[in-house]
């Protein structure tokens, strides 16, 4: 049994070594096919069999509105928002949150950010307690523009910010519009 494999392996380098081609392509094929698998073996772990980083994930659902022809998922403006929270008897609290690009300001470059445009409940719903500052506040969320904060990433404070403790108060131009840390 031993000898087989042997001389079935020494004629597999035999062969490989005569084309070296093929070797490269087949080593290839097999390097980014692990390195895909193990890509999107990740990605699948992180959101869908870890839990999410909020105090009681297993109480979370996700709401949606479907458009006037029929879309399942369509955009809920935040009137709409406001009226469904006002008149919600289901749910312990309503969560608005949306994904946004943005030019940041960033050491005086213009930098493509993503972020969440997200109602002033969004943290204490969660259960989430920003690690530095506060989370948003009812005032705050009374139109547009009205009070311009922000609230940093982990990542983006340590990347950017050096995680340097007085960024609380300083100004990150968003949009070309300045917003408070």
């Amino acid at each position: 049994m031993f000898s087989t494999v042997w001389q079935d392996s020494t004629y597999a380098l035999r062969s490989l070594t005569k084309s070296p081609a093929f070797t490269a392509v087949a080593v290839l094929s097999l390097a980014l096919g692990i390195g895909l698998n193990g890509t999107i073996f990740t990605v699948v772990d992180t959101l869908l069999f870890r839990p999410l980083p909020v105090s009681a994930p297993e109480t979370l659902a996700a709401v949606y509105t479907s458009g006037e022809e029929g879309e399942g998922l369509a955009t809920t403006s935040f009137p709409d928002f406001v009226d469904l929270r006002a008149r919600n008897s289901v749910f312990t609290d309503l969560v608005g949150h949306t994904l946004m690009f943005a030019s940041a300001r960033l050491n005086g470059q213009n930098r493509l950010t993503l972020g969440e445009v997200v109602t002033a409940n969004y943290f204490s719903a969660l259960g989430v307690v920003p690690a530095l500052g506060r989370g948003f506040l009812a005032a705050e969320e009374v139109g547009e523009g009205a009070h311009p904060v922000t609230v940093l990433s982990d990542r983006l404070w340590r990347r950017e910010f050096g995680a340097r403790r007085d960024v609380l108060g300083q100004t990150l131009v968003l949009k070309d519009r300045p917003f408070t840390i």
